[in-house]
């Protein structure tokens, strides 16, 4: 079995982001089917999550859009998006585990 990479990885996990935090994936089929929606995910931007919720924080946005972006290398690696997300959402799970390594580590 292969080993997930980054590029997958964040890649799913901003899908999985923008469902939780919108209710709905990034792109819908309509009437073009999952062919429709396979182009969708090849040559289509996402959404803004601020056009579903205008409350969100901007950097919680440009995260998002950072882990969906085409090009796999401007994804961040598991590690840089556990640091993102610590800056963006203060006592998220991400600042939690952290918490617990800093003090298991002492």
């Amino acid at each position: 079995m292969k080993e997930p990479d980054r590029f997958r990885t964040c890649g799913s996990s901003g899908g999985g982001v923008v469902k939780m935090l919108c209710g709905k994936m990034p792109f819908q089929p309509g009437e073009g089917g999952n062919y429709a929606l396979a182009v969708m995910h090849m040559t289509q931007k996402p959404p803004s999550l601020l056009t579903h919720n205008p409350d969100l924080p901007i950097q919680l946005d440009a995260l998002v859009q950072r882990c969906l972006s085409k090009s796999p290398e401007h994804r961040p690696t598991a590690g840089e998006l556990a640091a993102l997300i610590r800056s963006i959402v203060p006592g998220s799970i991400a600042s939690e585990d952290s918490d617990r390594k800093t003090s298991q580590e002492a």
